[in-house]
Parts: C-alpha cells; structure tokens; sequence
C-alpha cells in the first residue's frame, strides 16, 4: 500500500510538471498551481482515508445529509422528465405510435412506467411485445411497466 501511494505521488507530481511545461507563462499559471496543489492533497489524503476507512463513511454522510435536506429532489423529478420523453421517443421511433408516458420513481428505482395512448384506444401492436421491449431497452422490470 505504501508503494502504490508512492507511486501515485510520483506520477502526478511528473503529470503536474508536464502540465506546467506545457502552458505558457501567463494569467493562468496561478489558477494551475491552486489546482495541481488542490489535487495533491487529494492524492495524498485518499490513501489515508482508505486507510482508517473513512471514504465510505464521508460518502454515507453526504448521501445521507443530501438526502434529508431533499436536495435530489429536483434530480428525481428530471430523470422522470427524462425516461418519459425517452420512453416516448422509443415507441414512437420503433411502433410509429404516439403514446403518453408516466414514470414513477422511488429511491432511485422505476416502480411504474404507466402508457396511454391517445383517445384512449390501444393500436394494432402486441403489448406483450411493447412491453417487453420496453423493459428490455430500459433495464426497467416488465412487472412495473402498464397499459393503461
């Protein structure tokens, strides 16, 4: 463990300096340098995080501290947008039919894709097929996807 830190070490601060060599002389130089001193610290400390154990604890603390201040709120609520303007795209492009699609997520996860087609009709597809295919493009479980 000792050697790979090391190791690490050697090879940024060699990185670092082929960067610095690289860029002119300049505005920036000292915008570099905070940020290669930056990511040094980061390449020292990761070995003595891993070491105590510590990156797992810092990452459930933030997860956790996220998480109850409802901060991935708005990231749920533009992953639905997305998978239903997707989803949409995915029928329409592979079945030519227009269809309105809900999905539903629960900690990250699909728990329903809901699909209305217009007029409330259902067109002349198979929806075991559509569904089927819909679960297979997505990785979405086909339990969860509804003709509605």
């Amino acid at each position: 463990m000792l050697i790979d830190w090391i190791k690490s070490i050697i090879i940024f601060v060699i990185f670092a300096s082929f960067v610095r060599y690289l860029l002119p002389d300049g505005a920036y130089l000292k915008y570099i340098q905070n940020t290669i001193g930056l990511v040094m610290i980061l390449v020292v400390i990761n070995p003595l995080m891993e070491l105590f154990d510590l990156s797992e604890s810092l990452q459930s603390y933030y997860f956790d501290e996220m998480s109850s201040d409802g901060a991935y709120a708005e990231d749920d609520m533009y992953l639905t947008e997305l998978m239903e303007e997707l989803v949409e795209e995915y029928i329409s492009g592979s079945y030519g039919e227009e269809a309105d699609v809900t999905v539903s997520l629960n900690d990250g996860d699909v728990s329903s894709v809901d699909i209305a087609f217009p007029d409330g009709g259902t067109p002349d597809i198979d929806m075991a097929d559509l569904i089927e295919d819909i679960s297979a493009a997505f990785d979405i479980d086909a339990d969860v996807i509804h003709i509605v």
